[in-house]
């Protein structure tokens, strides 16, 4: 670990960010992820969000934060102090959060050890604290896949091990666009939902990454169990830069199931959409017509595109494509 800072500044979608941090491997994960909406110079508005990211010793659970957390009390997600701050506590404080709307600013207390990187760190030190300016500026996270044909797009929409890379993958590499594998942002635009891209690098498990034929030079150079790498780099010029979502499938693999579909009413839609965990983690916000904006997003985009189930296992995976082509043109 060392004392100097690093600095770097960011544009997401009209989003300023500037991250500073004395926490090396998490400054060079946050900006290699970020490294799309990366600019030469900060922004001069006084709305840009600052994150600080520095390392926190490790301490036994209950003793109490270090200096700039200890003013603070713990509070749940849904317990905004009157200060206009909260601070927020993950796995026996392995990683705390203090919150500022007012300033607004983010500062982020983690521990050095690089076994708590990177995926968890990355969410709670920033997208799901980053929610809420966000959120006012009209984008919403929604945890999903998103790739395009054209200007239409499909959104993948799952938690973790629904196979939103995995089926995200198998369309780029039939010649569609990519949004995102986890967490694209979404927004309403004269009336329809669009989805803009939130290209982080991808993680994918050896065992997924060996179905790509692209990925096959990344496997036989990375050793760990879990690949790590920019989609641009295998498929360059496969970022698109937005999209209206048609199609919102809802996946669910089946090492040994056969493809199939279901088509989902639109309030069979919207009930699976409000369970998104980013819905959920600010509907009580501290502002809460940004709920309101959240929930006017979903019912849009529920009446907007045409859902369904999809159930399929491995062997399912070369007809992902053509599927996704005849639900575009069919609905």
């Amino acid at each position: 670990m060392t004392g100097s800072e690093l600095k770097a500044s960011f544009n997401i979608h009209g989003l300023p960010l500037e991250i500073s941090a004395v926490h090396p491997l998490l400054f060079e994960a946050f900006v290699q992820d970020l490294s799309r909406f990366r600019v030469s110079r900060p922004s001069p508005s006084r709305d840009a969000v600052r994150l600080r990211l520095t390392a926190l010793p490790d301490l036994t659970y209950g003793n109490g934060y270090p200096s700039p957390f200890s003013p603070y009390r713990e509070a749940g997600s849904r317990a905004i102090a009157a200060s206009g701050n909260t601070v927020t506590c993950y796995g026996r404080n392995t990683v705390v959060v203090l919150s500022s709307f007012r300033e607004p600013a983010i500062r982020a207390a983690v521990l050095p050890e690089a076994e708590l990187l990177i995926d968890p760190a990355y969410h709670y030190c920033f997208t799901q604290p980053a929610n809420f300016w966000f959120k006012r500026r009209g984008l919403f996270f929604v945890h999903a896949g998103c790739v395009s044909s054209g200007s239409e797009g499909i959104l993948i929409i799952g938690h973790s091990r629904a196979g939103k890379s995995t089926l995200s993958l198998c369309a780029v590499q039939a010649g569609f666009k990519f949004l995102s594998d986890e967490q694209p942002l979404l927004a309403l635009r004269r009336g329809r939902v669009v989805a803009h891209p939130f290209p982080r690098r991808i993680r994918i498990d050896r065992a997924a990454a060996g179905l790509f034929p692209n990925l096959r030079p990344i496997l036989k150079s990375c050793p760990s169990r879990r690949l790590v790498f920019h989609i641009e780099k295998v498929w360059p010029g496969c970022i698109a830069s937005s999209c209206r979502p048609r199609i919102l499938l809802f996946p669910r693999f089946q090492a040994r199931g056969r493809l199939r579909l279901s088509r989902l009413q639109p309030s069979e839609a919207l009930a699976r959409l409000l369970q998104d965990d980013h819905f959920i983690w600010y509907k009580n916000s501290p502002q809460p017509n940004l709920s309101h904006q959240h929930l006017a997003l979903f019912e849009k985009l529920a009446r907007q595109a045409s859902a369904h189930t999809l159930e399929y296992g491995n062997r399912d995976l070369p007809r992902i494509p053509s599927l996704f082509h005849r639900l575009l043109d069919h609905g």
